[in-house]
Parts: C-alpha cells; structure tokens; sequence
C-alpha cells in the first residue's frame, strides 16, 4: 500500500454504511483503540425503475470519520472488514486517506 518512507503520519478513516450501523461500527473501532469519531447522516439513490415509480428511491446512509495514525487505521479497518465484510455487496465501504 504504502512504502516505509511514504507511510502518512494522520489520516482520516471513511466509512459508509446504512442507517443505523454507525454505533456499531464506531463501537467496534473503539474496541480496538479507536478513541473517537463523528457520524454523518448522507443520501443515496436505488437504480430500480420500480422503487422510483413509487417515490421509494431515497437510502439514508451514515458517514463514519474517524481520524488515526497509519498503523492504528490499517488495524481499525480489519477489523471492521472481518465483522462488517466490506467485501460484500451492499454491506458498506471502508477506507483510508492519509
């Protein structure tokens, strides 16, 4: 990902997940030394012709920032990877800027 000499001293971590996994998500990064982060509410849209006929077409989502550290982040993130599985489809997204 990174090389030993470009390794960021901070970053912020982004997760994006639906409404109402926030706490979760921030319960198990303070588990594993997180100290804090913030929740957002977001907006995001279904692409089915169906759901937009009936107006149903709007997902509340939930933005998690948490700033950490290079080495702190690539633990944080996982962890939350192996419980939250990112990997799937429509389970979230997960990840670092330095």
């Amino acid at each position: 990902m990174f090389s030993a000499n470009e390794l960021p001293h901070f970053g912020l971590i982004y997760v994006i997940v639906d409404y109402g996994k926030g706490s979760k998500i921030l319960h198990k990064a303070k588990e594993c030394g997180m100290p804090a982060g913030t929740i957002f509410l977001g907006r995001g849209t279904v692409n089915n012709s169906i759901l937009r006929f009936l107006s149903l077409y709007d997902e509340r989502k939930e933005i998690i920032l948490m700033g950490a550290d290079y080495y702190l982040a690539e633990k944080v993130l996982q962890a939350l990877d192996q419980k939250f599985e990112f990997k799937k489809p429509h389970h979230g997204i997960a990840f670092f800027v330095p």
